[in-house]
């Protein structure tokens, strides 16, 4: 975890002196009304990883709130706390009332100290009494009387940051599972114009699925969030299998997500814990790398000592190919690699459907698909393989025009690859969560 320092009474006053100096400057210089933003941490330590998130949160909030209206920003990141300015071309009266709901929003909106200061350097006045995080009362009244212990409102806070963060995480997984099922066409594959070469799934499927399995990706992050270096596989096992019965029951059975409840779960713990850590977005992939073979590496070591395996052990021992567990093992290269080539294709101006599609050969190129296997061997993968190889040898446009007669061609052959689109909804996730990176 990144180093925390302790502040003295004489820094924050500095710090609000500087603050105010700050503030005249840019209504001088704009004559124009001010956001100032700061965090209400109790205690002699402002900042440490998890409050600089929640501040980075809070600054995207405002952003969209006043989108198009901020003519500049000033932003620091001192001992004293996270500290920003925003000058605001609107009125300020507006301004106090779209400030005053996001503070009142959700319970992280409490932790955000979010003033609105007039071009005659004063601020607005707040009507709404802001609330105790622990009690509900008047904050000002629980703070005078000193109702709460320092280590109390800590921990309180710490949990309405795991809970806002761990949401983001997992909403950022339940929109690349939707995101990767509305790409169209994908040959083989589930999605808006067929349901490619299943007869037991459609695209709602895949909605239902992906709908009951947000609250789990929510947990995997909070578990991330909770344990940061420390985090292991057995956390987050259990919740993995409810996860699976969860995708089952509204499924009626239908495997729609198992191979991303691994993945997504993986990297939405990971993440939670780099964030808790304050960490990059590399020691991510490293985390996972960490946590993937805390039991995979495990098992593979121990198939021969079984008599029942599954068709992924099965391709293991017949293959070597360790599929989706082998792909998180290594880090994600394969879904690294996509993301890459998905930025390359966009900034080639093609639009994000064309982009995925685009991707996803490049995916069909590269990955030993275990779905493609299981349907119909290696000679099914080779073949899925040397297609892509062929597309790839056509211009972009030429091979967009020709996923749909590979579409065909793949359901008459019976060819499904979901591996491929696993690691599309992956590249998807990863593309998601670079913001959480972000300083």
């Amino acid at each position: 975890m990144k180093k925390v320092e302790v502040v003295e009474v004489a820094d924050m006053v500095s710090a609000r002196d500087r603050r105010v100096e700050k503030q005249s400057q840019l209504i001088s210089e704009y004559n124009k009304p001010l956001v100032s933003l700061t965090m209400n941490i109790a205690g002699p330590i402002k900042r440490y990883p998890l409050v600089d998130a929640a501040f980075k949160k809070a600054c995207d909030i405002i952003g969209e709130a006043l989108d198009g209206k901020i003519l500049n920003s000033y932003i620091i990141h001192e001992k004293t706390g996270d500290e920003a300015l925003f000058v605001v071309d609107m009125d300020a009266e507006k301004i106090k009332e779209k400030m005053c709901r996001i503070e009142e929003m959700s319970p992280i909106g409490r932790l955000y100290d979010i003033d609105v200061i007039g071009t005659d350097n004063a601020k607005l006045s707040r009507n709404a009494i802001r609330k105790c995080l622990i009690c509900n009362n008047d904050v000002f009244v629980c703070s005078r009387s000193r109702a709460h212990s320092v280590e109390e409102i800590n921990k309180k806070t710490n949990e309405i940051i795991i809970d806002a963060i761990a949401f983001d995480i997992g909403y950022s997984a339940f929109r690349a599972l939707n995101a990767e099922v509305n790409v169209t066409p994908k040959p083989g594959l589930v999605d808006k114009n067929n349901t490619g070469s299943h007869n037991d799934m459609n695209i709602s499927t895949f909605f239902i699925s992906a709908n009951a399995l947000f609250p789990y990706f929510t947990e995997f992050a909070k578990i991330g969030l909770q344990k940061g270096n420390d985090i292991s596989i057995e956390f987050l096992k259990d919740k993995g299998i409810e996860a699976e019965k969860a995708m089952f029951t509204v499924t009626k059975g239908v495997n729609t997500h198992k191979g991303l409840i691994f993945s997504l779960g993986i990297i939405c713990a990971a993440t939670g814990a780099c964030v808790r850590e304050g960490e990059n977005i590399q020691s991510m992939f490293e985390k996972c790398k960490i946590i993937a073979e805390g039991k995979s590496k495990k098992d593979f070591d121990s198939l021969n000592e079984k008599t029942c395996l599954s068709n992924g052990e099965k391709i293991y021992v017949e293959c070597g190919i360790k599929g989706v567990r082998g792909e998180a093992m290594n880090g994600f290269p394969n879904a690294k690699m996509a993301n890459e080539r998905y930025n390359h294709y966009f900034d080639m101006g093609f639009n994000h459907n064309e982009c995925s599609c685009l991707t996803l050969i490049d995916i069909m190129q590269s990955l030993d698909d275990t779905n493609v296997i299981n349907r119909g061997g290696v000679q099914a993968l080779e073949y899925v393989k040397g297609v892509a190889s062929e597309l790839k040898k056509l211009d972009e446009k030429t091979r967009l025009s020709k996923l749909e007669m590979v579409d065909s061609d793949f359901i008459k052959k019976n060819i499904s690859p979901g591996g491929a689109a696993d690691v599309l909804a992956t590249c998807f996730m990863m593309e998601l969560i670079k913001p959480l990176f972000e300083t």
